[in-house]
């Protein structure tokens, strides 16, 4: 694993780029997630990222994130953004009643539920799962010039390396790739 925290570094002004104010635990955490060994494999069985090399592209993938999730935050309603939050707050309160071993309380309110909306429990508890995640065309994100950048971004840390960088549908950069948004979903290519 990469020692990031031995760095002391945080989030660098780059001519030409915003400083989005991440700090060292924003690129540790997508450390933790990545599969090194795995990501390595597909450039030889010998091959290591150096620590500067993972680094770099921990903190390109934290930049990306903050990115993508300011974008979807600008881009969302006010009105949506609150009913995402307000269902997400719904679904915690059941799932802690259900867990809350209360079941005098928990047959009033699956009763009532049944009685007063004509669905089942579990029907209300899907129908605000969906709630959470719901999107419409005026919110959902645009971010195509992210994602280009950020693959040209890791194409030019690659590069410090000297890795064979072509770009056809078996090489190394395109399994590297595919297997780096694998592992970070919607990160490196957009939601198909």
């Amino acid at each position: 694993m990469v020692d990031l925290q031995a760095k002391g570094m945080k989030d660098q002004s780059i001519v030409g780029r915003k400083k989005l104010g991440l700090g060292i635990s924003a690129v540790l955490a997508i450390n933790s997630v990545l599969n090194w060994k795995k990501l390595e494999n597909f450039f030889g069985v010998g091959f290591k990222f150096t620590d500067e090399t993972k680094y770099q592209i921990n903190q390109e993938l934290a930049v990306q994130q903050k990115r993508l999730k300011d974008l979807e935050v600008k881009n969302k309603p006010s009105e949506i953004l609150a009913l995402q939050i307000a269902s997400k707050n719904m679904s915690k309160s059941l799932e802690v009643l259900c867990r809350s071993g209360n079941s005098k309380i928990t047959s009033e309110i699956i009763d009532s539920v049944h009685a007063k909306a004509g669905i089942s429990f579990t029907q209300l508890e899907n129908a605000i799962k969906v709630l959470e995640l719901i999107e419409t065309k005026a919110s959902s994100p645009r971010p195509n010039d992210l994602y280009r950048d950020i693959v040209r971004r890791l194409i030019s840390i690659l590069e410090t390396d000297r890795l064979p960088l072509a770009l056809h549908v078996q090489s190394s950069l395109n399994k590297f790739m595919t297997e780096l948004d694998r592992q970070m979903p919607k990160t490196i290519f957009p939601a198909s």
